[in-house]
Order: structure tokens, then C-alpha cells, then sequence
């Protein structure tokens, strides 16, 4: 029988991490990408960071962008290679929600029908995407992740080309679950996940997701969704780019720590890239 205890929702190395290489850290958006070298585990300082805009959001865009810059940019210094790890926005990502059934457990079973979901909610070819499931949890829902199959393998390629000494790719809302878990994993409420036209509504309980939708949005939507967020037991907003949230709602912000290279309101740009380092 599943274990009743909640884990993260989503996490997956292609190749095991090694926390003793220098990393770069990206994040593909829909309009950019960002990019840190972080260096060191214990107190990690970013060496260099860059914004570098996309003409759109295919997979091609991005991977000519990475590989453009890393060209200028080796990852291998000093006879020591860095670990490419990247963040996937939301443009790149589709989440589905699997209905309890006690055959989850069984690897054809979800297949079949995270399948079935997918075609029947976005009307794509299920082919396409590359699928990972979270932990499964006895009597909830089981999350499942589609991020883009030619994404992955092209990321995957431009890692291989550069000599990476690894390579972990993951779902932005995979990233800020694990970082802010401990403040996630009690009691229940609203999780939101702000992108730039894009927000990820999170219904949370007991550290488990209950339900999950996507919805558009635009900048002047976040001041008041996030005040809302303050009469919800629990209310959660992760939206780090949105200038004096923070300040002005703190008991519903989750917010990264300013570290050396990274200030929480002069880098807020690079936060989605930096969650899970600060």
C-alpha cells in the first residue's frame, strides 16, 4: 500500500546530481531565458548571471540560445565541468491530475490514463511530451507532468555537446515545491505560481495537491490575487518578479534569501532560475 507520507511532487536527474560541481542554473520562460553559475553548496555565490531573450518559445529558440551562450561561455573551467540544471516554465510544461485508484501503483495503469486525460484536456499528441509522475499518495490525487520531448532532448544534446558533468531538468512548480516544502507540507489553502502571462492555481492539504488548473493573466492581476490570499487559511504566492509584493504582503509571499550575487529585489528576474540555491 502507498505510503500516507507526502513527498515532492516531482523530481527526476537524468544524470545524478553531484552537489560538489559548480552548476548552471537556467530557466526557460515563455519570452527568456535566464541563466546563473552558482558555485559552491553550503553557501552558494552566483559567479555571473544573464538574461537573454527568446523569439519564441519552441524548442529550437531556446536550445540556440543555451548553446550560443555556452559557447562564449564554456562550462568546463579550470579542468572542472558544471552541471547544467534547468528550470521549465510553464509554456514548456502540462500538468494533469490523476484520480485516486488503488492500480496506480501500476506503471501501465497511470500511463494509460495520464493518456486518456491528456488527450481528452489539451487535444495534443500525447507523444510529445516526456511524462513524470510526483509520489503517490494513499486516497490523492496523483500529479502528473508532461514536459516537452524535443525540449528535453535538446537541452540534453546542447549538455552532451558542452561537456556538462550532469544534467537535471525539472517543472517550475517542482522547483518551489521542494524549496518552500517545509512551509507547504502542513494544514492546506491556495498555492499560486506567478509567470509572466501565465498563473499556476495550486489547491493544497496535508502536503498533498488536490487540485491544479492554469489560467492567463497579466501583471496588474497579481496585487490582488495575492490579496485575497491573506483571508486564506494557508494562502500561498510564489511571484517573485512582481516589485514590493513582498514588502507589502509578507505573511503570503514565499520568498527566496538574499545571498552573495543575488539580491531578492535588484535580481528579482532571476529568481525563477535561483529557487531551490537561495
Amino acid at each position: 500500500m502507498p505510503s500516507g507520507k507526502a513527498r515532492p511532487p516531482c523530481r527526476k536527474s537524468i544524470v545524478s546530481r553531484s552537489w560538489s560541481s559548480p552548476r548552471l542554473r537556467v530557466y526557460a520562460g515563455e519570452d527568456h531565458l535566464t541563466l546563473c553559475q552558482v558555485s559552491g553548496r553550503w553557501r552558494p555565490y552566483v559567479q555571473d548571471k544573464v538574461l537573454l531573450p527568446l523569439m519564441s518559445t519552441q524548442a529550437s529558440a531556446v536550445t540556440a540560445a543555451l548553446d550560443s551562450w555556452l559557447t562564449r561561455h564554456p562550462l568546463r573551467r579550470a579542468m572542472r565541468s558544471a552541471r547544467l540544471e534547468l528550470v521549465v516554465g510553464m509554456p514548456h510544461v502540462r500538468y494533469l491530475l490523476l484520480p485516486w485508484d488503488r492500480q496506480l501503483v501500476l506503471n501501465d495503469f497511470r500511463q494509460a490514463m495520464a493518456r486518456a486525460l491528456y488527450t481528452r484536456q489539451f487535444r495534443e499528441e500525447f507523444s510529445l511530451q516526456e511524462l513524470r509522475f510526483g509520489a503517490l499518495i494513499h486516497g490523492r490525487p496523483l500529479l502528473a507532468v508532461g514536459i516537452d520531448r524535443t525540449l528535453v532532448r535538446a537541452v540534453a544534446a546542447v549538455a552532451h555537446k558542452h561537456a556538462a558533468s550532469g544534467i537535471h531538468i525539472e517543472p517550475l512548480l517542482a522547483t518551489v515545491w521542494n524549496r518552500f516544502y517545509p512551509q507547504l507540507k502542513e494544514g492546506g489553502g491556495t498555492l499560486l505560481l506567478a509567470e509572466p502571462s501565465r498563473l499556476l492555481v495550486i489547491r493544497r492539504q496535508a502536503g498533498a495537491i488536490i487540485e491544479l488548473q492554469v489560467r492567463p493573466s497579466t501583471d496588474a492581476d497579481i496585487p490582488a490575487l495575492a490579496q485575497r490570499l491573506t483571508t486564506d487559511a494557508g494562502g500561498r504566492i510564489f511571484a517573485p518578479r512582481y516589485a514590493g509584493l513582498a514588502e507589502s504582503l509578507p505573511s503570503v509571499c514565499l520568498g527566496l534569501t538574499t545571498g552573495k550575487g543575488f539580491s531578492t529585489s535588484a535580481d528579482a528576474a532571476y529568481a525563477y532560475a535561483l529557487c531551490g540555491v537561495f
